[in-house]
């Protein structure tokens, strides 16, 4: 089928040119190829398509009935493979990204300040906390936290994350602010469910790791609950630095330990291949990068 549409462009070629030699330069091909094609062409249809001579080549009865048939619907497909060809050069169309639904607050201005540059793009982002599988459910592009598991995504790392402690200037008023890491044991510490390790908190940052056992009477699987929980007074939380950095800055939070840190993640950018990338989505990823690599991206 690839064949016989290949020689039957070629013919239509060959008539819009006047000859086989002026069809072969517009082809970049030899003009032996052109004339391949066009005897192929004619032994399939079992007629003669050209008439030729030493000094002109014309269209036959046949020829010129195939020619107006096949012209235009050859055009209109042409044309139709230039406008794919050309939209995957044009980010547009819709972009369906995922992230954590703790980084929605700060991924928001991204996508927002995204779609001022690319007005012909529309953005779907699912926060979440499970974890999606970008080709089954038709997503572009996934914002994951942690450590990777071992996957056929591509992956490109963002940026380093540590889990630091944060607690509101009114609980620390109230319950004294700790010194040491040890200090911990007599607070109100908000848990996060999710881990592995809920009620054990291991430090780095100082001469060696440390291990404190922490309680707390409200636990929660969603980072967004506890840094709303830990604003209102309710303990001391371990979370994200990115999630608690504009708290910080605004006075909402104040860093507990703050020359102490639980773990060290990072924050990953992930898609299904590099290779035919939608244009919306390479726009994406280059923005994202480039606002990560940014000093206006603070993540405290």
């Amino acid at each position: 089928m690839a064949d016989g549409l290949d020689e039957l462009a070629t013919f239509v070629r060959v008539v819009d040119a006047g000859s086989i030699a002026g069809a072969a330069r517009q082809l970049g091909v030899p003009k032996s190829t052109v004339s391949r094609r066009i005897s192929r062409l004619e032994d399939r249809l079992g007629v003669r398509l050209l008439q030729r001579t030493t000094r002109s080549m014309r269209a036959t009865a046949e020829g010129q009935s195939l020619y107006q048939r096949a012209a235009g619907p050859l055009a209109d497909l042409e044309n139709a493979t230039s406008a794919v060809a050309d939209a995957g050069d044009t980010p547009r169309g819709l972009l369906r990204i995922t992230a954590p639904v703790d980084f929605g607050r700060l991924f928001a201005p991204v996508v927002a300040d995204f779609m001022r540059k690319y007005p012909e793009v529309s953005v779907d982002v699912d926060l979440t906390g499970r974890k999606v599988d970008l080709v089954a459910e038709g997503f572009d592009l996934a914002v994951r936290g942690g450590n990777l598991e071992d996957s056929s995504l591509i992956a490109r790392k963002l940026s380093v994350v540590e889990l630091q402690l944060f607690a509101s200037p009114a609980y620390l008023a109230e319950h004294g602010t700790p010194k040491k890491a040890a200090d911990l044991e007599g607070h109100e510490c908000i848990l996060f469910r999710a881990s592995g390790d809920t009620k054990e908190w291991t430090f780095a940052g100082g001469k060696k790791a440390e291990a404190v056992q922490v309680s707390g009477r409200l636990r929660s699987s969603e980072f967004a609950f506890i840094r709303t929980a830990c604003i209102a007074g309710a303990g001391i939380a371990r979370m994200p630095s990115h999630l608690g950095a504009i708290d910080v800055r605004d006075g909402r939070l104040i860093r507990v330990l703050p020359k102490r840190y639980c773990n060290r993640g990072g924050i990953s950018l992930m898609y299904p291949s590099a290779r035919h990338l939608p244009a919306k989505a390479r726009a994406f990823r280059d923005h994202l990068i480039a606002t990560f690599e940014s000093a206006s991206w603070q993540l405290g």
